[in-house]
């Protein structure tokens, strides 16, 4: 893509990862990867915010891992061309009007996967977004980040601060009313990218990480 251009042209290309800017398919994966890391199961439900062409999806069903998912895609295009038909045809927001009593958790996870990379959000967007999946959540919430220590930026893409984010997602936890965030920053998987995983309650973090970050494979029930 031309460097001239104000934000990412997606549209359904030869290829999944080429419609929504990923670089390559092992850069698509390696990012799915860091999402299913964040403790996701067999049988758990998953609302994938923005969710492209559902390559979410196929991926987990490529692991052979039965997951209950929905999502919200606001670019029709996209939406039309979905792996996976029992997607919500709903924007985000929409989704999130719909859910907003946090007494009606639909949802376990909440995964917003490289949306936030368009140059037109701000902060102040992403933590909004972040309130409000944290709040909506059973279990928790997985964000992904281009990180502003890239080297070869595009005037399109937005990038973060690991930090930052990983300070203002505490900040906005706690000020939610949770004085203990259980959070995770993941910078480990790929060259200038993060993640940023939250855990409701004592449960979902314990089942995730009482046998190490190697152990997803083998936890117990």
């Amino acid at each position: 893509m031309s460097g001239s251009v104000d934000r990412i042209d997606y549209g359904v290309r030869s290829t999944p990862w080429e419609s929504l800017d990923y670089g390559s398919q092992f850069s698509q994966y390696a990012r799915f990867a860091v999402v299913k890391d964040l403790g996701i199961r067999e049988g758990d439900s998953v609302f994938d915010i923005g969710s492209g062409l559902g390559e979410l999806k196929r991926f987990f069903d490529l692991l052979n891992i039965d997951i209950r998912y929905s999502g919200g895609e606001p670019v029709k295009e996209l939406f039309d061309n979905n792996y996976s038909h029992n997607l919500l045809n709903m924007t985000w927001e929409d989704a999130f009007q719909k859910n907003r009593n946090p007494e009606n958790n639909s949802f376990d996870w909440y995964v917003c996967c490289g949306v936030y990379a368009e140059s037109r959000y701000s902060i102040q967007d992403v933590l909004s977004t972040i309130s409000q999946a944290y709040q909506l959540a059973a279990k928790g919430f997985v964000f992904t980040f281009l990180s502003e220590d890239h080297q070869e930026k595009k005037i399109y893409q937005k990038y973060f601060s690991p930090i930052e984010m990983f300070n203002c997602t505490r900040d906005l936890i706690i000020e939610i009313g949770d004085i203990n965030p259980r959070l995770v920053l993941r910078y480990d998987y790929m060259p200038h990218s993060f993640a940023i995983y939250a855990y409701k309650g004592e449960s979902a973090w314990v089942k995730r990480y009482k046998k190490g970050l190697s152990g997803i494979d083998h936890m117990e029930s």
